[in-house]
């Protein structure tokens, strides 16, 4: 099943945040959310400069370092206006 959804995102770090959101869908309590952060954080292992699983770890927990990565990274990418 994991490779179906890696060869449809294209690649495992989408895979996981495509898992990870999806589980935010499910499980929308906050006694719910480590199942989805889980999967965010497994993004990241995949791929530390996925700035979307830094800003959905940042959107669940409210950590600034999540926060301030995303923003790097897209900073570094030009995908912010400045």
């Amino acid at each position: 099943m994991l490779d179906q959804i890696i060869n449809r995102e294209g690649s495992l770090s989408k895979a996981y945040l495509y898992l990870g959101m999806t589980a935010n869908d499910i499980y929308d309590t906050q006694r719910s959310e480590h199942i989805s952060l889980n999967f965010f954080r497994k993004a990241i292992e995949a791929d530390s400069q996925s700035s979307d699983a830094h800003w959905h770890i940042y959107q669940n927990t409210h950590d600034l370092k999540y926060l301030i990565k995303s923003l790097k990274i897209d900073f570094k990418n030009n995908d912010i206006n400045q």
